[in-house]
């Protein structure tokens, strides 16, 4: 940042200003790359060490563990409770209030809990099968590490093999509109 510190000192020119935006557009290319490294880092050891029976491995699943907890809750009288016991009657009570009326009321036309949003022309446009180009284009925004779905795989791989990969995915994608039922 010293560079950037410097030349913001100096009187406003065009040169300046040039050399001023070449520096922060080499500093946010600097920090990307280096974030990306850190990301690999961080997958290449979860790859690793992540599906054994390992320390790292017994370490995320308590971390997540803990942060998944309802440690305390604050009544309805503004007081906490803390132990499971009284947490697990909060809730119970809550709930039972909630749900417990002798009448409710229930509309005899359901379907107008929720108005229309979408015309007939627009739900056609969103539940035709995509094109070929349309799929391909939707891959391509993907980032590269980013895994589309559960078998984990990134999408540059997807992306890398292309030739031989892309016409089954195409074909998985369009027999998921043509059946409703996605393959595993």
């Amino acid at each position: 940042m010293g560079k950037i510190d410097e030349i913001q000192r100096k009187s406003p020119t065009v040169e300046t200003k040039e050399l001023e935006e070449k520096l922060l557009l080499e500093l946010e290319e600097n920090l990307t790359r280096k974030d990306l490294i850190w990301r690999q880092k961080s997958r290449e050891l979860w790859l690793k060490e992540g599906d054994r029976n390992s320390k790292f491995f017994h370490l995320s699943t308590v971390i997540r563990r803990s942060s998944n907890h309802i440690a305390a809750i604050k009544d309805n009288n503004g007081e906490w409770t803390q132990d499971h016991q009284g947490i697990g009657n909060y809730f119970l009570r809550n709930f039972q209030e909630l749900f417990n009326t002798s009448h409710p009321d229930i509309l005899d036309d359901l379907e107008e809990l929720v108005s229309q949003v979408i015309t007939q022309s627009e739900n056609d446009s969103l539940t035709r099968t995509p094109e070929d180009q349309e799929i391909l284009t939707a891959l391509n925004s993907i980032l590269n590490l980013k895994a589309p779905g559960p078998d984990g795989l990134p999408s540059l791989f997807y992306k890398h093999y292309g030739e031989t990969v892309k016409p089954l995915l195409i074909s998985a994608v369009k027999s998921f509109f043509h059946t409703n039922h996605i393959l595993k």
